[in-house]
C-alpha cells in the first residue's frame, strides 16, 4: 500500500509544498495567510483576499479567558506546558458547533441554497432550515465582530462575488421572517467560498485564524502557578478511612517486634 500525498515532498536541495518549491515559490513570497490557504488545497489569492482573511482573523480576535474555548485552553495549561493548553483547546471544537465549526456549518449552508436562484425557492429552504447557520448571538443583541469584517470586505470589493450576494439574500429573509440577528459566521463562511474553497477547508482555514487567542491563553496559563495546585483549605475528604497495604502492616509489625527486645 501507497500513501498518495500532494502536501509535500523533500528532496536533498528543497521541499515542496502543495505543488510549489518552497524555496523558490513560498518562502520570502507567501505570507502566513496564504501558506495556511495552500495547507488546505487552497489556491494562491490576490493581495486583497489574503487582506480580507487577515480582516477576519483581527475580527475574531475575541481572547477574554472566560470564553469557554479559551478557559479550557487556560485550564489546560496549567500544568506550566502551552503545548497541553493549545491541545485542550482544539478538543473542545471537535463535533460542536461553535467557533470554526460555526463558518463551517455556514459554508455547507451556503453550498446547499447556491442552487436555488429563484427567491421563491430560496425562501422555502431557509424557512425549512433549524437552526440556522450564521444566525443568533447568545448573550448579547448583535454580533460585535460584523461591523469591522464588512467594511474590510467592502473595502477589498469581496461583497460583489456569488456567495457574498447569496448570503445578503439570506440575511434578508430571515429578518424579515424570523428576526434573528446576523453573526460573523455566514459572511465569513461567503467570502472564503468565494475564494475557492471547499466547506471543510473553510472550517480548518477558520480554526488556523482562531488559534491566535488559544495560543495567547495557552502560554500566558502555562506562566501562572495559582491553578496547579488546590489549597488544602478547600479540600475535604469524606470517603472511608484510609486502609493500611499488607507491606505497610509488615513493615509495623517488624519495627514494633525490634522495638520490644
Amino acid at each position: 500500500m501507497k500513501i498518495e500525498t500532494r502536501v509535500g515532498r523533500a528532496r536533498w536541495d528543497g521541499h515542496d509544498f502543495m505543488g510549489f518549491d518552497v524555496f523558490s515559490e513560498i518562502a520570502d513570497r507567501c505570507s502566513l495567510t496564504q501558506m495556511l490557504v495552500l495547507s488546505v488545497g487552497g489556491p494562491k489569492l490576490a493581495p486583497k483576499d489574503l487582506a480580507v482573511i487577515d480582516a477576519l482573523a483581527g475580527a475574531l480576535l475575541a481572547a477574554d479567558p472566560r470564553i469557554w474555548p479559551l478557559k479550557i485552553a487556560r485550564v489546560g495549561s496549567s500544568n506550566g506546558s502551552a503545548m497541553t493548553g493549545i491541545i485542550s483547546g482544539a478538543l473542545i471544537f471537535d463535533n460542536i458547533n461553535v467557533g470554526p465549526f460555526a463558518i463551517l456549518a455556514a459554508a455547507q449552508f451556503l453550498r446547499r441554497l447556491s442552487p436555488h436562484r429563484d427567491d421563491t425557492e430560496l425562501r422555502r429552504h431557509v424557512m425549512a432550515t433549524t437552526p440556522l447557520p450564521g444566525f443568533g448571538t447568545p448573550a448579547r443583541t448583535k454580533d460585535e465582530r460584523l461591523a469591522p469584517f464588512l467594511t474590510a470586505a467592502a473595502k477589498y470589493g469581496v461583497n460583489k462575488r456569488p456567495h457574498w450576494k447569496l448570503y445578503e439574500r439570506v440575511a434578508k429573509i430571515v429578518e424579515t421572517e424570523r428576526q434573528l440577528p446576523l453573526n460573523i459566521a455566514l459572511p465569513a463562511a461567503a467570502a472564503l467560498t468565494d475564494m475557492g474553497l471547499e466547506p471543510k477547508a473553510v472550517g480548518i482555514v477558520s480554526y488556523g485564524l482562531l488559534q491566535i487567542p488559544q495560543i495567547a491563553n495557552a502560554f500566558e496559563g502555562s506562566t501562572e502557578s495559582f491553578l496547579r495546585a488546590l489549597p488544602d483549605e478547600f479540600i475535604r475528604y469524606v470517603g472511608p478511612k484510609a486502609r493500611r497495604s499488607p507491606r505497610a502492616q509488615r513493615h509495623e509489625g517488624r519495627r514494633s517486634t525490634s522495638g520490644a527486645h
